[in-house]
């Protein structure tokens, strides 16, 4: 299995399969340790506290078209004096 990438100057080039099991098995260690981790921590928590923990995932923000800066973080400007 070969992958394929562009250089700089738009030749394609292709990636030796060592480098990219390398890459695979990288990806896959740091997501394992990183729910590994998650999993500990709300062991903890959940072990001090009375009532069950659950993990809330964030609901995505989706930019809406408008004019000007339109962060979440950042209010707009009011124009009133």
């Amino acid at each position: 299995m070969l992958f394929c990438l562009f250089s700089q100057e738009g030749r394609l080039h292709q990636r030796k399969p060592k480098v990219v099991q390398q890459q695979q098995l990288k990806k896959g260690l740091e997501v394992a340790i990183r729910n590994k981790i998650e999993e500990e921590v709300t062991h903890r928590a959940s072990t001090k506290l009375h009532k069950r923990l659950s993990i809330v995932k964030g609901a995505e923000v989706k930019p809406t078209p408008s004019k000007g800066n339109n962060h979440p973080n950042h209010p707009p400007a009011s124009t009133s004096q």
